[in-house]
């Protein structure tokens, strides 16, 4: 958040980042977070049939961004045609 990547709220001029910066920590001190071993607690096997499916999800997101993009263009194609014709 301070830092001076190109696109850091530091970066962006945020007005109140001090203040944001002070809720995060005020965050993190408010307990000590649970630490879970998934492969442990759940088995290494149910583990890897849920990085599996993740995996998937994460496919099938991908290539709906794709026709999503194909159809956005389409639908402007289509409409494009429709108003030069109209």
């Amino acid at each position: 958040m301070l830092g001076d990547a190109v696109h850091s709220p530091n970066r962006r001029g945020i007005s109140d980042l001090m203040e944001r910066v002070a809720r995060l920590e005020a965050f993190e001190r408010w307990r000590t977070p649970t630490r879970i071993d998934y492969p442990v607690i759940a088995t290494a096997e149910r583990w890897a049939k849920h990085q599996n499916y993740l995996s998937l999800v994460l496919a099938i997101l991908a290539e709906a961004e794709v026709h999503a993009k194909e159809l956005r263009e389409h639908v402007e194609q289509s409409l494009r045609r429709q108003r030069d014709a109209g």
